[in-house]
């Protein structure tokens, strides 16, 4: 077993063949979209516009594939640990944690080296891991009520990479892919006036509905809408 901790995702140029297919797959849904940044509300629909049509599909398409590539990642960064006798015993984490040139920084290593030192620290830092990249590789079996909790576990699993072992770029690529696995597809996360700090709804003109769009679309709590 290779001590260096890229060999969580497999290497490091692995590492940039996946923040790149990212990338590219984000850019996508991104070109039919006519807004400056994604909390403006969306404009009228285009749907009659046959480029609009072929970019919403694109978009659409990519996002699927997105979601299909992070679950066969995490499967399958979950399943190549499985056959190594140190992933399987619950000693992984010891090998990088007392590894002097691929280890945690020495600021990092007075809290880190206690733990991995411990039988039980040692195997929830190797076990824990596996147990949230088969979760996300599952994410779109499972209820719309438990994928915040997977999301969440997998986000922070990503910061303690990054400030384990300095992936941040890498971190924040697959933020964003936990993200789009975890929420329900064609969710918007929405900023209402009751949100806007210092302000009330009768402090705020009414808003400006889209035709066949309820009354009281504008009010309410910042909610993903599944």
């Amino acid at each position: 077993m290779s001590s260096c901790p890229r060999e969580l995702f497999g290497g490091g140029e692995r590492l940039e063949q996946i923040a790149l297919i990212l990338s590219v797959l984000f850019i996508l849904p991104a070109l039919g979209d006519s807004r400056r940044w994604h909390w403006q509300q969306p404009a009228e629909p285009r749907s009659r516009i046959r480029a609009h049509r072929t970019l919403t599909l694109l978009g659409h398409t990519s996002l699927v594939v997105l979601r299909l590539q992070m679950c066969v990642l995490y499967f399958q960064a979950a399943v190549a640990k499985l056959p190594h006798q140190e992933w399987a015993d619950g000693t992984a984490m010891w090998y990088w944690g007392t590894n002097p040139d691929f280890g945690p920084a020495p600021w990092l290593a007075t809290v880190v080296t206690p733990i991995v030192s411990t039988a039980l620290g040692v195997a929830l830092m190797t076990w824990v891991p596996l147990v949230i990249e088969l979760s996300l590789a599952a994410g779109p079996l499972l209820k719309p009520r438990i994928r915040p909790y997977v999301m969440a576990a997998g986000l922070l699993f990503h910061l303690s990479i990054a400030v384990m072992m300095g992936l941040w770029s890498f971190a924040l690529a697959m933020a964003g892919g936990i993200v789009t696995l975890c929420v329900p597809a064609g969710s918007t996360l929405r900023v209402t006036r009751a949100d806007l700090p210092g302000q009330r709804d009768t402090d705020l003109p009414p808003p400006r509905n889209r035709p066949g769009a309820p009354e009281s679309a504008g009010a309410g709590l910042a909610h993903a809408d599944g």
